[in-house]
C-alpha cells in the first residue's frame, strides 16, 4: 500500500497525482500491484480544491 497525501490548498500537487501513482506502479513488480490510499487534508475556509474535483478523481 502507498499512501499519498496531497492539501486541499495546493492544486498543482493534486494534479500531479495520476502522474506520480503511474510513476509509482511502474516501479513495482507487475505480479505485485498495490493498493493506494489518498488523504486530503488542510481544507481551508475556501479550499483550492473542491468536492467535485475530488469525485472526479475517483
Amino acid at each position: 500500500m502507498i499512501i499519498f497525501v496531497v492539501s486541499a490548498a495546493d492544486r498543482e500537487g493534486f494534479n500531479e497525482l495520476p502522474r506520480l501513482i503511474e510513476e509509482k506502479q511502474n516501479q513495482c513488480s507487475p505480479s505485485r500491484r498495490f493498493v493506494s490510499l489518498v488523504f486530503i487534508t488542510k481544507f481551508d475556509q475556501y479550499p483550492v480544491l473542491t468536492e467535485n474535483d475530488a469525485n472526479e478523481f475517483q
